[in-house]
């Protein structure tokens, strides 16, 4: 049997069954010299009611192996509208058997890597909310030496450099700890100075600062609690049973829900919060007190609809980026006295046609993304469907617009380790990665082109079955991403470099 046949038969017989499905197959195609591809997954596409979906998840699934170096899928309980890697990265120490004949163990070190991921929850009322600290471990190609167990050894190619077997149960992920939280998690981000301390946009309408390091992994067994308030239908359990949440800080100054959240990577304790009240906040947590009310820095009003994402300039440590539901981008910078009344720079909104009208609606802007390298690039994603790339020197015109998903925009963020690398989310189910390089190799785009996506869309991920809410780049891994959708589900995975470097 051909191992393609061989790949297919075992996919075929998941997509029979609701068991968990896990491979490890790093020699899917062994001329491109695929570097690894984990796939593992607890959802059955059985779960899925709409007959379309399904056969589009199955089909995705069963190409799956050719189109990753590495994917995770895991179900959550409650779905998450947001995801953030952690910078930091552990060596975790895995214990084996070193003679079967008297059964002694001996540590092994250095196999697995350990990886941080920032999560929320979005139970709409039906149970407590919570912040969720997750971690996966991956396998770490470098440790593989005379010491490395058997089970894994047998796994390995030492002429191809790589694993070649398909079942394992090393690469998992899990939720590490519980934060007890008031209100939906809109949106959560550790502070990059110190990555313990983590804040919390509400849909209470506030912000929340937490210290994880002051927290106990499952706080009461919080756990359980929801498990109780979910499944019970007795009316003498209620939420109010549960345990308040104890934050280090609440930020308490806007009027509506929380939508975003971002923190300055050059000045220490300094947050911006978006609001749907139409407010900017600027806070500096480091002049928190409990002894009375925190005053924000600065309330900035210039937008005249919903805030839905803001963020720090990469390079400048007082321009914040602010985007909304009235179409337009706004750059403020905190050095000029009256930036509550007028931004420094703002975008032209755009216009798009009304279905089944003559009249024209302005495109809300949902997402913003300063490049890493190129301090006058920024992205923005809409409920047009569209991205578009500006130049903040000139933000009276689109410097290019992106298309490819047939949804709404939900987030963009910037590749950390390719600066011209742009990874995008969707109300479409789709995760897609953008090549800016590509803009110069072909002609400008046309909206009167027959093409549906623009030249320079890279690559699809098409494993989620409902609206994608946020991705996130491993700042560690090249290439690896995280997403979260309305699923329940987050997916970690790693494009096929034989496709992407390709191109």
């Amino acid at each position: 049997m051909s191992h393609s046949q061989n790949v297919n038969k075992i996919i075929d017989k998941s997509l029979e069954s609701s068991d968990n499905f896990e491979f490890i197959n790093l020699n899917a195609k062994k001329k491109d010299s695929v570097t690894s591809l984990t796939f593992k997954s607890n959802f059955d596409n059985n779960d899925i009611e709409e007959p379309r979906l399904r056969a589009e998840y199955a089909i995705w699934k069963k190409n799956a192996p050719f189109l990753y170096d590495m994917i995770i899928t895991t179900r959550l309980p409650w779905p998450s509208l947001t995801v953030e890697w952690f910078p930091e990265v552990e060596m975790v120490s895995t214990t084996v058997k070193s003679n079967s004949s008297n059964n002694t163990t001996k540590g092994i070190s250095s196999l697995l890597s350990r990886y941080k991921i920032l999560l929320g929850t979005q139970t709409s009322g039906n149970a407590y909310e919570y912040v969720r600290i997750g971690v996966v471990d991956l396998p770490n190609l470098n440790a593989v030496s005379e010491e490395a167990p058997l089970s894994l050894l047998n796994q390995y190619d030492t002429v191809l450099n790589e694993f070649g077997g398909y079942q394992t149960s090393q690469s998992q992920f899990k939720i590490h700890q519980y934060l007890d939280h008031n209100g939906e998690v809109n949106r959560a981000r550790y502070c990059p100075q110190n990555p313990s301390i983590t804040s919390t946009a509400s849909s209470n309408g506030r912000v929340y600062i937490f210290d994880c390091t002051k927290h106990p992994l499952d706080p009461r067994n919080i756990t359980q609690a929801s498990k109780i308030l979910t499944e019970s239908s007795s009316d003498s359990i209620s939420k109010s049973n549960l345990p308040s949440p104890r934050p280090e800080m609440v930020l308490d100054a806007h009027t509506n829900e929380v939508s975003s959240i971002s923190w300055n990577s050059y000045k220490y304790g300094y947050l911006a919060s978006g609001s749907y009240d139409t407010m900017v906040g600027v806070w500096n947590i480091r002049n928190y007190s409990r002894s009375k009310k925190h005053v924000p820095l600065n309330l900035i009003e210039t937008h005249s609809d919903l805030v839905n994402d803001v963020e720090w300039h990469k390079f400048s440590p007082s321009i914040i980026g602010s985007v909304s539901d009235d179409g337009m981008m706004h750059i403020h910078d905190l050095r000029v006295s009256e930036v509550n009344y007028t931004p420094q720079l703002a975008s032209v909104p755009r216009k798009i046609k009304k279905k089944d009208e003559n009249s024209y609606g302005t495109v809300g802007i949902n997402c913003i993304s300063f490049n890493n390298a190129n301090e006058n690039l920024v992205a923005t994603g809409g409920t047009d469907s569209n991205i578009n790339l500006w130049d903040l020197r000139s933000l009276n015109h689109t410097l290019h617009t992106m298309k490819g998903h047939a949804g709404n925009v939900n987030s963009v963020e910037w590749c950390h380790h390719e600066p011209g690398i742009l990874a995008s989310a969707s109300s479409d189910r789709r995760v897609c990665i953008w090549d800016t390089a590509a803009i110069q190799k072909s002609a400008p785009f046309d909206n009167e082109n027959n093409l549906n996506h623009s030249p320079e869309l890279l690559w699809v991920h098409g494993g989620h079955t409902e609206s994608v809410s946020d991705i996130s780049w491993n700042p560690a891994l090249p290439w690896v991403l995280a997403s979260v959708s309305n699923d329940n589900h987050i997916h970690i995975f790693k494009p096929s470099q034989s496709l992407v470097r390709a191109k």
